[in-house]
């Protein structure tokens, strides 16, 4: 009886958190990130098999000096932005691009770093793999440009999709290229192309526009609604 009456009063307050934007965007983000964890599992199995032990701890060295310098170049912008846009989303486009243009600066000095570290470390990366891990570090920095202002309009889904989309273009990169062309420079420069141009540049250029232009239509409807408002009362 208890059980039954638990059940009642708690119904209510479940089927209002299935419905919320919290739930809805934390499933978004939730099955996006298991399925590009299987996906790219599958990738790497692929990879690693091919390449030879020193080819693999290559690709692999590209990828953490990569993303240790973009947590340098992101320079703690990320919560700044998202908070920014989700108190003025009207001011989107301002905040995308004051961002790009401070972080490009903030690319420039890791990418020196990362040039400066190579130089003085006796297990120095090939010349070429150290320009694409530079090339994947500043996709990583318009990536996650992208991503604040998305999540500042807590639209999640476009993080997903985006994700997800890469995902399958690299699995499918990773087992549809012969044996005989895998090498550490060119996984690793494949990897970064999928990034900015096969896959993200274009869903997450549109996905800002549509986000920016959404949010613009909003301010303009609130605002007419407000002048309707003090048009009645006045």
């Amino acid at each position: 009886m208890h059980s039954v009456i638990l059940a009642r009063l708690h119904r209510p307050f479940l089927a209002r958190l299935l419905a919320s934007r919290f739930a809805r965007n934390w499933s978004f983000l939730a099955v996006s990130s298991l399925a590009c964890q299987a996906l790219g599992m599958l990738a790497t199995i692929r990879i690693a098999r091919v390449l030879s032990p020193d080819g693999y701890g290559q690709y692999n060295l590209v990828q953490t000096v990569a993303g240790l310098a973009a947590v340098v170049a992101g320079l703690g912008l990320r919560n700044v932005v998202m908070r920014e846009t989700a108190r003025h989303p009207h001011l989107s486009g301002k905040f995308f691009l004051a961002s790009l243009v401070i972080r490009a600066g903030t690319v420039a000095v890791a990418a020196f770093g990362i040039l400066a570290y190579e130089r003085a470390s006796h297990e120095s990366l090939p010349g070429p793999l150290v320009a694409v891990a530079i090339g994947l570090l500043a996709g990583q920095i318009v990536w996650d440009s992208v991503e604040n202002i998305a999540f500042g309009h807590e639209r999640m889904e476009f993080s997903a999709l985006i994700n997800l989309v890469g995902s399958a273009i690299w699995l499918a990169i990773a087992w549809a290229t012969p044996a005989a062309w895998l090498t550490p420079l060119s996984v690793s420069a494949a990897f970064t192309i999928n990034g900015w141009v096969v896959s993200e540049a274009p869903i997450a250029a549109l996905a800002v526009a549509s986000t920016i232009a959404r949010a613009a239509t909003s301010t303009r409807s609130d605002r007419d609604n407000a002048s309707l408002v003090r048009l009645v009362i006045g």
